[in-house]
C-alpha cells in the first residue's frame, strides 16, 4: 500500500476479493495444507512438491464440489450455444409445419376451384361405398371423368407387354 503523498508503483497492483480472503499459499483458510518441503533438496523436492500440488487441487476441488459443485471459470461453448440452436431449430420446425399446412390449404383450394363437379361427385360415392360392387360402379365412374379408359381402346402400349397381358386375361376368363 502507499502511503499518503506517494505515487502508486506500475509493480503495485489491487488485490482481487477473492484472493483477499484466502490465506498464504492461495488456498482458502479451510483447506487443509501439505507439510513444507525440505529446501536442499532438488529430485526429492520436486516430486514432494508436485504431489503437494495435486493434493492442494484435489483439496480446492473437493471444497468446491462440497459448496454446491464445481464451476469452471469461463462459460463453456456448451453453456452458451445450447439455447440459441434450441431456438433455430423450434423455429425451423414451426417454419416447415407452416409451409405444408399452407400447401395442403392451396392444394384443397385449386382442386375445389378447377376439379369439375362430376369428378368430385365420383370420387366421393367412391369414398362411401359399402359394398364392392359400390365401389367398382364409382372407380368406373371416376375413370370415365376423368377420361382414363382411352387406354383400353388401344391394345399395345409402352408401359406394358399387351401380348401377354392378353393372354392373361383370356386364361383367367376361361378358368372361370
Amino acid at each position: 500500500m502507499t502511503r499518503p503523498g506517494e505515487k502508486k508503483s506500475a509493480k503495485q497492483t489491487i488485490k482481487h476479493p477473492r484472493k483477499q480472503a484466502q490465506g498464504a499459499g492461495g488456498l482458502p483458510d479451510d483447506c487443509p495444507r501439505a507439510p513444507p518441503t525440505p529446501q536442499g533438496s532438488s529430485a526429492g523436492g520436486r516430486a514432494a512438491s508436485r504431489r503437494s500440488f495435486e493434493s492442494l487441487q484435489a483439496a480446492k476441488m473437493d471444497t468446491a464440489k462440497e459448496e454446491g459443485g464445481f464451476r469452471p471459470r469461463w462459460p463453456t461453448a456448451h453453456g452458451l450455444l445450447r439455447w440459441p440452436f434450441l431456438l433455430i431449430a423450434c423455429s425451423v420446425v414451426i417454419v416447415v409445419l407452416v409451409l405444408y399446412f399452407t400447401i395442403r390449404a392451396l392444394i384443397h383450394a385449386t382442386e375445389w376451384l378447377f376439379v369439375p363437379t362430376a369428378a368430385r361427385r365420383a370420387r366421393r360415392s367412391l369414398e362411401h361405398a359399402a359394398s364392392a360392387e359400390e365401389y367398382e360402379r364409382a372407380a368406373g365412374c371416376l375413370d370415365e371423368t376423368n377420361e382414363l379408359n382411352t387406354w383400353k381402346a388401344m391394345p399395345s402400349s409402352r408401359f406394358y407387354a399387351s401380348q401377354i397381358l392378353a393372354s392373361a386375361v383370356e386364361e383367367l376368363v376361361e378358368a372361370r
